[in-house]
């Protein structure tokens, strides 16, 4: 029995003859959770982040094939961007610069309570756009929906088969559209997203594991 969170490594190693369980993602909802206004600034201070800013955040890996260079253009539209990079992968050097030069906060460093990055933020970006970028369902994303962010993606992966567009969850198309999106979630005051990711708990995860290990209903 192979767990998988692929469907196209579910569709490669089925037609090999494996038996094959494709898992969801999971969260932690009491980890990740949303925050008062009061707490908020304070982890803006504590982080070093802009306290008045409108602040756009993306988690995740250092690298073109992750498209974060669109932060770039979320900063010349009146946000600060705030990009925390992956330490478990190679960073680009030159890419960091350009983020750099342009405004665009970058975090390099390991960040153990990478939850209050999400607290702080007023809105999480998905720019990913490559095959190879992410797996199919990110799990920054469903951090994001748990501490009840608007989230603006690209239609990557799974995530638009499984959360359906609404006013506190939009997909956009190009990086354009990546930044109209984000500027009209500013407007947002009740995202309700957190509602939509509650489902996917590790504690349903391991149901989901228990279930296909012991076949049972």
């Amino acid at each position: 029995l192979i767990f998988v969170y692929s469907g196209e490594m579910a569709r490669m190693l089925g037609a090999m003859g494996c038996r094959v369980t494709r898992l969801r993602a999971g969260v932690n909802p009491s980890r990740f959770a949303p925050v008062s206004a009061d707490t908020r600034r304070y982890l803006r201070q504590k982080l070093g982040l802009p306290r008045d800013a409108y602040i756009v955040l993306h988690v995740g890996h250092i690298n073109r094939d992750r498209n974060v260079q669109a932060l770039a253009s979320l900063q010349q539209a009146g946000c600060q961007a705030v990009l925390v990079g992956s330490t478990s992968t190679p960073q680009d050097g030159t890419l960091v610069e350009e983020l750099f030069a342009s405004g665009v906060i970058v975090v390099q460093h390991y960040v153990p309570q990478i939850q209050e990055y999400y607290q702080a933020a007023d809105c999480y970006v998905f720019p990913v756009t490559s095959l190879t970028g992410s797996i199919e369902m990110p799990l920054s994303v469903l951090e994001a929906m748990a501490c009840n962010l608007p989230v603006v993606s690209m239609p990557y992966g799974h995530l638009p088969a499984v959360f359906p567009a609404g006013s506190g969850l939009s997909f956009a198309r190009t990086d354009a559209q990546l930044v109209e999106k984000v500027l009209t979630a500013r407007h947002i005051t009740d995202p309700g997203t957190r509602n939509l990711v509650l489902p996917f708990t590790w504690e349903s995860v391991a149901r989901d594991i228990l279930k296909a290990v012991t076949n049972k209903p």
